[in-house]
C-alpha cells in the first residue's frame, strides 16, 4: 500500500517511524506540506523522493492508495475530503476537524465509497488501555465512575496553531483531553445523556482556548465520567486515570496498569505501529477499523457540547451522537 503522510510536523514523526518499522504491508509513497524544505528534510531522514506542497495535488496522483493527515484541527476534515473523493483510504489524526458538520460530510463519503476512515486515537493500541477493556468485558463489570486527573505545566507550546482557539478548536480539551474522552466512551460503549463544563483561561498572553477546568459526562445509567485538569501548575506534573466497577478499582496510564492495586505486566510495543497495522490490515482485508472516524464524530459532537456548556455555565443534553 503507497501511503501520503499530510502535513511535516511534530505528529509526524511518529507515523513515519511506525511507517518505517510495517515492513512490506505499506510504504512511504509521499510527503506533503506547504513548506516543501521541510517535507524534503523529512523525505531525506525517510528516503522519500516524491514531494507535494498541494494537498489536492497528492490525492490526485495514481501512484498514492491512501494517506496519513496530521494537520492542524481545523484543516483535518476538509483535507481528508480531498483523498476521500479520489477514492484514497485515511488515516486522520484525531479530533478530525473542528466543525462537526464538515467531518459528517467526509464520514458519509467514505461510507458511499465504502473507504476505510480511520480516527487517530492512538492510546486505545497502547497494552494498558487495551488489557483494561478486555478485562473489564470478561468480567463483565459494569463501568460506575471513570476520573481523570492530569495536571501538567503545558506552557511551553510544541507549534504555534495550538495557541490559536480558530485552528485548535480550544486548547487543552481538543489537544489533550479528547483521548481521554474517547477512552471513557470506548471502555462503556455507551452515549451520555449529558455533559457540563467548566472552563477557566490562566494564561492569556500563551493560548486562546482553556488551559484549566472541568468535565463530567453523565449516563443514562446513573453513572459518570469526569477529567480535571490544569496546564498551569508549577513543580507538579500528574496524570492518573481511576476506572471504578463494581468489584474492582482499576488505575492506569500510558505506561500502567493496577488492579485493585496490583501492578499488572504490560507488553512493550509501539501504539503507532499497532495503528498503522491496523489500518491497513482493515484496507486489506475490507472490514472497518478499530476505530472508525464516526466513533470520533461522537468525540467531536462532545468537546463543542462541553464548550457550550462552559460558555453558558450550565448543564448541557446531549440529544443524539
Amino acid at each position: 500500500m503507497n501511503i501520503a503522510l499530510v502535513g511535516c510536523g511534530r505528529i509526524a514523526l511518529y507515523h513515519l517511524n511506525a511507517l518505517r518499522s510495517i515492513g512490506q504491508k505499506a510504504r512511504l509513497a509521499a510527503l506533503v506540506d506547504s513548506d516543501r524544505k521541510r517535507a524534503e528534510a523529512y523525505g531525506e531522514q525517510y528516503g522519500c523522493k516524491n514531494i507535494f506542497t498541494e494537498i489536492q495535488e497528492a490525492a490526485e496522483s495514481l501512484s498514492i492508495d491512501a494517506s496519513i493527515i496530521c494537520l492542524p484541527h481545523h484543516l483535518l476534515s476538509q483535507a481528508s475530503m480531498l483523498f476521500l473523493e479520489k477514492g484514497k483510504h485515511v488515516l486522520a489524526e484525531k479530533p478530525l476537524g473542528v466543525d462537526t458538520g464538515s467531518l459528517l460530510k467526509a464520514v458519509e463519503e467514505a461510507d458511499k465509497r465504502g473507504l476505510v476512515f480511520q480516527a487517530g486515537y492512538v492510546r486505545r493500541f497502547m497494552p494498558s488501555y487495551h488489557i483494561l477493556k478486555r478485562t473489564v468485558e470478561e468480567r463483565k463489570e459494569k463501568v460506575l465512575r471513570h476520573i481523570c486527573v492530569d495536571f501538567h505545566n503545558r506552557n511551553k507550546i510544541a507549534t504555534p496553531w495550538w495557541r490559536e482557539k480558530g485552528k485548535a478548536g480550544g486548547f487543552y480539551v481538543p489537544i489533550f483531553g479528547s483521548h481521554y474522552l474517547d477512552q471513557m466512551l470506548w471502555l462503556r460503549r455507551a452515549t451520555p445523556c449529558s455533559v457540563y463544563a467548566a472552563y477557566q483561561n490562566l494564561a492569556p498572553g500563551t493560548v486562546e482556548g482553556e488551559t484549566d477546568g472541568a468535565l463530567t459526562l453523565s449516563f443514562c445509567d446513573k453513572t459518570s465520567a469526569s477529567l480535571i485538569f490544569s496546564t498551569t501548575v508549577n513543580n507538579i506534573s500528574m496524570h492518573q486515570e481511576i476506572i471504578f466497577t463494581e468489584k474492582h478499582t482499576f488505575e492506569t496510564g500510558s505506561n500502567l496498569l493496577k488492579i485493585d492495586g496490583i501492578p499488572q505486566e504490560l507488553p512493550a510495543c509501539n501504539p503507532f505501529l499497532l495503528q498503522l497495522q491496523d489500518f491497513t490490515d482493515a484496507v486489506e482485508q475490507g472490514r472497518p477499523p478499530s476505530v472508525p472516524a464516526r466513533e470520533a464524530l461522537k468525540i467531536l459532537q462532545l468537546i463543542n457540547l462541553a464548550g457550550e456548556s462552559a460558555k453558558l455555565g450550565m448543564t448541557v443534553t446531549v440529544s443524539r451522537l
